[in-house]
This record gives structure tokens, C-alpha cells and sequence, in this order.
């Protein structure tokens, strides 16, 4: 459901499209889900007494939990922002924003999958994936920047470009974040950011 609404933001960087309501509807619902999995892992916790193994998986599940539903509010967020603005406007950026958009989609997909599969090589991709959004997110700043300078009246659309970028930057980093716990499960460490590279 979250990369469902995650590729509907993404699509309305690029279509005029509207998809802030369907996403805003699935909003409340990923909210139940992620509090009933908590309750959930609550009370395995309360009433079967895991052993540190299955701590670190209620642990992980937790934390995931968190960035998923961080991840969906970032959704709304980019398809609340995109409705502002017109793609034209700013063709160059809005194409670099879609680029890095559908990077960030690649790369929560990689990160969801690594976790369920407890795979680290997928962990690697979302990791990798996170280091080129860093630099394309430069890239859309710069560009935001140039535009302004040359027409001062563009602030307003360029503010809303720009929070649709650091939503997709933000994204990037929660889904690196999920990604981390498969690390944490396997070798029962957390992965510092600094190591977090392809």
C-alpha cells in the first residue's frame, strides 16, 4: 500500500494529474496497520518472553514500522507539494525530480525486499541508490538557485519544487534506514550511517 502511494506521488510530479485525494484516503489506513502491528509486537513482547534473537526481530519490525509510515506521510507531502506547481514551468528540474523520484521508489522497493528476504545485497543497492539521490538532489538545488536568480517572481513554484526534493531526499534516508535492519538482524549491531555505502 505505502509504495502504491509512493508511485502515485511520484506520478503527479510528472502528469498533471491530482492524487492527493486517493493518498490522503489511504493515509488513515496505513495509520491502523502500523498501530495494530505495534500492539502486535507488543504483546509478543508482554506475553511470550522472546530470546534476543527474536527481540532484535521485534525490535526491527518496530523500527520499520516507523519508516514506513514515515515514509507514507512523505507521500502525501511530495503529492501535496506537486499539486502547486506547473511541470512546464521548470522542465529541467522537474525532469531531474522525476528521476529522483523514481529512484527513491527503486530504492524503497530494494529496501522492503531486502528486509523481507534478509538479503544484503539489496541492503547494498539501497544504500547505492541513496548516494546517487545525494548528488541529484545537489543538482536540483543548484538549478532552483539558477532559476530563481534569473526570474525573481519564480519563488513561490521553486519553494514547492524544492520541498518535493528534500521529501524525495528524505525518502532515500528512511529506506536506507529500513535497509540498515537487515544488517541488525543478521550481525545484532545497528550499521552507522558513515558505512551505509554500496
Amino acid at each position: 500500500m505505502i509504495e502504491s502511494m509512493l508511485s502515485d506521488a511520484v506520478r503527479s510530479l510528472s502528469e498533471s494529474v491530482s492524487v492527493l485525494g486517493d493518498i490522503q484516503e489511504l493515509q488513515p489506513l496505513v495509520y491502523q496497520r502500523a498501530i495494530r502491528l505495534e500492539h502486535k509486537c507488543l504483546e509478543l513482547l508482554t506475553l511470550q518472553q522472546p530470546v534476543a534473537s527474536d527481540l532484535r526481530r521485534i525490535a526491527a519490525v518496530l523500527k520499520v514500522n516507523q519508516e514506513l509510515s514515515s515514509i507514507s506521510k512523505l507521500a502525501v507531502e511530495i503529492a501535496v507539494n506537486a499539486s502547486h506547481f506547473n511541470s512546464s514551468s521548470y522542465s529541467l528540474v522537474t525532469t531531474e525530480l522525476e528521476q529522483m523520484a523514481y529512484q527513491s521508489v527503486k530504492s524503497v522497493s530494494e529496501s522492503v525486499e531486502a528486509y523481507i528476504r534478509a538479503d544484503e545485497s539489496r541492503a547494498c543497492n539501497a544504500f547505492e541508490i541513496r548516494g546517487h539521490i545525494t548528488k541529484q538532489y545537489a543538482a536540483v538545488l543548484d538549478a532552483l538557485k539558477q532559476a530563481v536568480k534569473q526570474d525573481a517572481d519564480a519563488v513561490v513554484e521553486a519553494t514547492y519544487l524544492l520541498e518535493c526534493a528534500r521529501a524525495i531526499s528524505l525518502l532515500v534516508d528512511f529506506s536506507s534506514n529500513i535497509a540498515a535492519h537487515v544488517y541488525y538482524l543478521k550481525h545484532g549491531r545497528i550499521l552507522p550511517r558513515r558505512q551505509r555505502v554500496a
